[in-house]
């Protein structure tokens, strides 16, 4: 069975830190070429639905076709900015709760990813799989959330021997140079998996005189962020996330409502303010998320058609129309 896009939140703060790694390799804002990724409305959000992400990345990497961006970009990122994180790590009383705790919240916020720990000796191991059908894209999430790590880990220890070996399953890049200066001369390419490995004893000197009574609330935290009520200053792109979330379909207008916990007339009234009704809304997200499948996937336009909730490809072939004014075929082969 072909796996369908998984839907989810991302910071739209990355957003801001990956036009900033565009803009230092001499290339323009991508935040000007599109009216949706208004920098002025995206900074200000808190999060930006998974299938706008994905478009960003994948223009930033077209554009600079520089395979060290997801590195650069990760080096930019921080990981303790994140509350749940930060609360964790001073509670947590070991490294071994921690990494667990961390490879949970990454799942928890990044539905692609599935970060998973395991100790050997003095090693400690993390894997990454990544669920991106594209290899540049699939490339770039492996290096920014490695990069993410390793930076945060030398931070931590103030040792770059902390990071002992890191292997990717993606072949050898051109120039490995960048790649050896974040991580050190360990870097193995055509492996069997994505792993970094780190330096146990380095790791647990970052817990001293930590204590861990607070434990339970910060996992507690961590499991409910995605819960969080959305508040009913949000804006378009945040109700929108809310629309993307769930890979099965979209909800209905009283399903969307009690996500925003306000009545169904109360939703209208918003989204009336926001100069748009529940069924452009639906029409919009289904047009976005039409143009990610054609555009980074090779799934069937009928498949894609079931997926939407069209019960034959000729009728989605006519929405899709009416959106973009060419065919979804047109669409795929020009990668628009």
């Amino acid at each position: 069975m072909i796996k369908r896009l998984q839907s989810g939140h991302v910071s739209a703060d990355y957003l801001a830190f990956l036009d900033q790694s565009v803009l230092d390799r001499g290339y323009p804002s991508l935040f000007s070429k599109d009216n949706s990724y208004d920098v002025i409305s995206i900074v200000g959000l808190r999060y930006v639905s998974l299938e706008t992400a994905l478009k960003f990345f994948s223009e930033a990497i077209e554009v600079t076709r520089d395979t060290a961006l997801g590195l650069d970009f990760g080096q930019r990122l921080n990981i303790m900015s994140h509350g749940p994180l930060t609360q964790a790590l001073i509670t947590a009383g070991s490294n071994r709760l921690f990494t667990s705790l961390f490879c949970k919240y990454i799942k928890t916020r990044h539905s692609l990813l599935n970060l998973s720990s395991w100790e050997n000796h003095d090693t400690l191991i993390l894997t990454l799989e990544v669920d991106i059908p594209s290899s540049e894209m699939y490339r770039f999430n492996i290096d920014l959330v490695f990069a993410a790590i390793a930076n945060q880990a030398f931070e931590f220890t103030k040792q770059r021997q902390v990071i002992k070996a890191v292997t990717f399953s993606y072949p050898e890049p051109e120039n490995i140079t960048p790649y050896l200066k974040v991580f050190g001369d360990n870097v193995e390419f055509n492996a069997e998996s994505n792993t970094i490995h780190m330096d146990t004893e380095r790791l647990e000197r970052i817990f001293t005189g930590t204590e861990a009574p607070l434990l339970q609330l910060a996992i507690k935290q961590c499991e409910s962020l995605l819960k969080t009520m959305v508040s009913s200053d949000r804006t378009l792109d945040d109700i929108k996330a809310l629309m993307t979330e769930n890979e099965e379909g979209f909800p209905t207008q009283q399903e969307l409502a009690k996500k925003l916990n306000v009545s169904s007339r109360s939703l209208s009234r918003r989204l009336e303010k926001l100069d748009t009704n529940y069924r452009q809304l639906l029409q919009l997200c289904k047009k976005e998320r039409a143009e990610y499948y054609l555009r980074d996937t090779e799934h069937s336009i009928e498949q894609i058609a079931e997926w939407l909730g069209y019960d034959k490809g000729e009728s989605f072939s006519r929405s899709f129309k009416v959106w973009t004014g060419i065919s979804p075929s047109a669409f795929r082969k020009n990668k628009i």
